[in-house]
Parts: C-alpha cells; structure tokens; sequence
C-alpha cells in the first residue's frame, strides 16, 4: 500500500506542477493529497493547523507568514545536513533565502519555492508622445512622480490607475519600494524598533501616497483586476502589476505586448515569494517525514524550478533557474533577473503578519483619506494614521 503525503497548496495549480507531483507519486510510489487554498482564507486556515497541532504534511505559505508559524513552534527546523542536500544556501537569491530563517537566528525553517515581485508596466508610444526617456522613468520615486506630472500635461487623462477605495493586500508591499528607496524603513533590523514616523519613512510613503493625487477622479474606487483591465484596453499609460502579467498580456492581448515595457519598481524592488514548510506534527511519522524532505527538494531542484517557473506564473528562487529563464517578452527577462537578484523583501521577524495586517488596514484608510480629502497634505494624513499604529505597536512589541 502506498504510503500518503498530504500537501497543502494556495491558489490554482499550474499544469506544470502537477505533472511534476505525478511524477514524484510514479517515482517514489507514494499518493499526494493536495488541499487547495484560496488567498483570501489560507492564513486562517494555516493558523488553524498551528494552534491544533494537525493538518498537511507540507505546506505552500507565504513567505513573511514564516516567522509567525516559527513562534507558534508549529513548523519542522531543517537541518543543515538538510540544507546542504538541496545546493546549500549559496543556490538561492539572497530575497528569497532571507525568509527561510528569522532575524538573528540562523536556524532554517523553511525552502523558498518562488519568488514575486510586482513591476511597472507602461505604454512605450505614450512616454513617446510625452517624449520621456523611458531609461529614466522609473529609476526613483521622484522620477516617476515626475513622469506621471509630464503625462498628464501630455493630454493622458489616465497616466496611471492604482487599486483605491477597497481593501488591497498588496499596498504595503508596493509602498516598501518607495520607503527603501528613501532611505526608510517598517521596522529595524531586529524587529524591535518601529520606524513609521521616522523621516525617511514618512518621505518614501509621501512620495508613493502623491501617486493617487496624481489620478483622474473617474479612476477611483478600482480594484487591481479593474486597473489591470483598463490597460489591457489601452486606457492607461502606467500601470503596477505583478511579474505574472505580461504573460498573461502575451495570451490574452499579444498587439500590446509590443507596445508595453517593463522596468523593476522605483527604489528598492520588493520581492516576496511563496515557501515550502513541513510541520512538526509529521515528525511522529518518520516514513512520512522522509518522503516530506524528499519532496521538498524534488520541487526546489534545477530541474524542477525551471519546468514550473517557464509557464510564467511562478518564478524561480534558485540562480542557476533564473540563469535559464526564457519567455517571448525579451525584455522581462532582464528585469526579472534584475529584480530577483538584487531586491529585498521584508524582514523575517517576529509579529510580522500581524504588523502587516494592521499596516495594510492603515493603508487602505489612507488612501481612502488622500483621495477623499484633497484639501489636506499628504504628510498630514500620515501623521494621522502613522502615529496612532506607532505607539500601538511599540506597545506590543515592548
């Protein structure tokens, strides 16, 4: 009888990965039962199984959910025995290993499996109406600021479109580029020290929040999937969407796909990712352990990384994978490359899903306020919100 892993998955599976868990099943006579996660509820549904102690051999989590499920003590260390099977740190991009440990401690608790990062996507004949250097449009925050101002004045009616008046999980995590580039910060180091209302912070989150200033009226109250279609009909210049989307442009509108650049987001790029976590409950089952271990080093080899990622759904963690990226964009290459390499995500510290959650919440009511209110500054919108979640949390973290 064949022995059964249980592997827990959010969102669609790519046909890309399910052959390649066939092919584990076929090579190591085993059956996979893969429970399929929606974004929406999948951290509630992890922190069910961390706080019974029961659920999924393996796990597909997000990267800066790490550190919370390692608190709980609820997720398997991996050896450095482990560790070195798989190619040893040195194989992966520095983001993407990053969130494998916590800040100070160099024990491993998770695999990165992909990497994600949103881009700037624009129209190459709008920046030429505008006559923009498109080399320069985006480097900063400032630059792109700038470019934005030099579209409208264009006649663009919509030089860009952001998700505004709903709930968008990503914000924080686009706003993250603006404050590094700036010179800011969340948190410090350690985790120990929130930094929201420090200058460079507040200046990065000022030039990003300027963005929605910068929009027509008629754009607000857009969801991302409602931005990402506007630019698909050629109704935007600039867009921000995740690395995924130009192939999907590539299917679904491939005449755009000549006229639309990408280029990695101002600042410091954000990169996050999805990782691979075995939880503590499998280690009273050595055989299924074993065949738990095996099968995260199966979905994070060479091989393995360059199957799944060339669908361009998912993207590699692995340099040697990345080397080998190929699509019919040939400029996404690069960038990917670029942003993969050389950008940061956030750091693996403790509280971080909860910071993060509420940081969202924050975000999403000030860019309520930044539209809503026009007559107020930005930075007054900010001190507002910025000061209130700065002494809760220097409370909580002590």
């Amino acid at each position: 009888m064949a022995e059964k892993l249980s592997f827990s998955i959010i969102g669609d599976i790519t046909l890309e990965l399910r052959q390649l868990l066939n092919e584990f099943e076929q090579i190591r006579h085993v059956e996979i039962d893969v429970i399929h996660m929606a974004w929406e509820n999948a951290w509630a549904q992890l922190l069910t199984y961390a706080l019974q102690g029961k659920g999924p051999d393996i796990s597909h989590v997000g990267s800066t959910w790490v550190s919370s499920l390692v608190t709980m003590n609820s997720v398997r260390e991996f050896s450095q025995r482990e560790v070195d099977t798989l190619g040893g740190a040195q194989v992966f991009t520095a983001p993407a290993w990053q969130s494998a440990t916590l800040q100070g401690d160099p024990r491993v608790w998770a695999i990165p499996w992909s990497s994600f990062t949103f881009l700037v996507h624009y129209r190459r004949d709008h920046l030429e109406t505008a006559k923009i250097d498109a080399q320069e449009a985006f480097d900063t925050p400032e630059a792109i600021l700038e470019t934005i101002r030099k579209l409208r004045e264009s006649g663009f009616h919509s030089p860009i479109v952001l998700p505004s008046g709903k709930p968008y999980l990503d914000r924080v995590h686009l706003a993250s580029s603006w404050v590094w580039g700036a010179g800011g910060n969340f948190l410090n180091e350690d985790g120990r020290q929130v930094l929201l209302t420090s200058a460079d912070t507040r200046q990065g989150l000022r030039s990003f929040f300027e963005l929605y200033r910068l929009m027509s009226p008629d754009d607000f109250g857009l969801s991302y999937e409602e931005t990402l279609d506007r630019f698909r009909k050629g109704e935007i210049s600039v867009v921000l969407a995740d690395c995924g989307f130009p192939a999907v442009l590539a299917q679904e509108s491939p005449e755009l796909v000549a006229i639309t650049g990408v280029h990695p987001l101002p600042g410091v790029p954000f990169v996050s990712g999805d990782n691979l976590v075995i939880w503590q409950a499998t280690r009273q089952y050595p055989a299924r352990e074993h065949l738990a271990l095996e099968l995260v080093s199966f979905l994070v080899s060479r091989s393995a990384q360059s199957r799944f990622c060339q669908s361009m759904e998912q993207f590699p963690v692995r340099h040697d994978a990345l080397d080998g990226l190929r699509c019919e964009n040939e400029q996404l290459v690069p960038v990917l490359r670029e942003t993969f390499e050389t950008g940061r995500a956030h750091k693996s510290v403790q509280l971080w899903t909860r910071f993060e959650q509420q940081l969202g919440q924050a975000f999403d009511e000030i860019t309520a306020n930044v539209i809503s209110e026009n007559n107020l500054p930005v930075d007054s919108i900010l001190e507002i919100h910025l000061s209130q979640l700065q002494h809760r949390f220097s409370l909580l973290i002590g």
